[in-house]
């Protein structure tokens, strides 16, 4: 299993950004949402619906994450892209309607 974004736009077009796997998640992001007690982000493992609303304390959580990640670890940096990934597609919902977005 995977944890990922899927957006559903106005055109009912549907799009899915892998984030990470289960196993991925749980061993490595779970460590740093727990101890930086980002309870937006901890929520990924069950799935949430998002709304346009919560993007900010969304994009908010995940650049306190950023910091946390260890920038001379390898594993960190292949964590960081996929998080920079996630950022970005969040970023771009803040200016486009969609239908839906689940992160989950």
């Amino acid at each position: 299993m995977s944890i990922g974004l899927l957006l559903t736009d106005l055109n009912d077009k549907t799009s899915f950004l892998p984030i990470a796997t289960k196993a991925v998640f749980n061993q490595s992001w779970l460590q740093i949402i727990n101890q930086a007690n980002l309870a937006w982000m901890r929520v990924f493992q069950t799935g949430l619906a998002v709304e346009k609303a919560d993007l900010a304390s969304i994009l908010a959580e995940i650049a306190i994450f950023k910091r946390l990640l260890n920038p001379v670890n390898h594993y960190d940096l292949l964590i960081n892209q996929r998080i920079i990934l996630l950022e970005a597609h969040l970023l771009r919902c803040l200016h486009v309607e969609f239908k839906q977005l689940y992160i989950g």
